[in-house]
């Protein structure tokens, strides 16, 4: 049986002196989730700031991966590749 949890994430609203908060609920396997529970018990957290955690880790990957795929579409293949093999030669320290 799938068990509802709740998890919370910070918003970028600013409202009423404080950041607006989103709920998210999602489904896991019951055994999912007494793992998360138990990890986030072992970090000394709770389950939402373990997700927030993830979530924050996940769209900074995210942003890095979409920021990278945008520089490379400007760039020349060929002058990074030289690059590249310029920094192959240089010596190893």
């Amino acid at each position: 049986m799938k068990m509802p949890l709740q998890v919370r994430n910070i918003g970028l609203s600013w409202q009423k002196g404080r950041f607006e908060m989103s709920t998210l609920t999602i489904r896991l396997p019951n055994d999912q989730h007494e793992r998360l529970k138990a990890l986030a018990s072992a970090r000394g957290t709770s389950l939402n700031k373990l997700f927030e955690e993830f979530s924050a880790k996940a769209l900074a990957e995210f942003d890095t991966e979409t920021r990278f795929r945008l520089r490379a579409g400007r760039g020349s293949r060929e002058r990074g590749l030289e690059i590249l093999d310029q920094l192959d030669r240089a010596p190893k320290g």
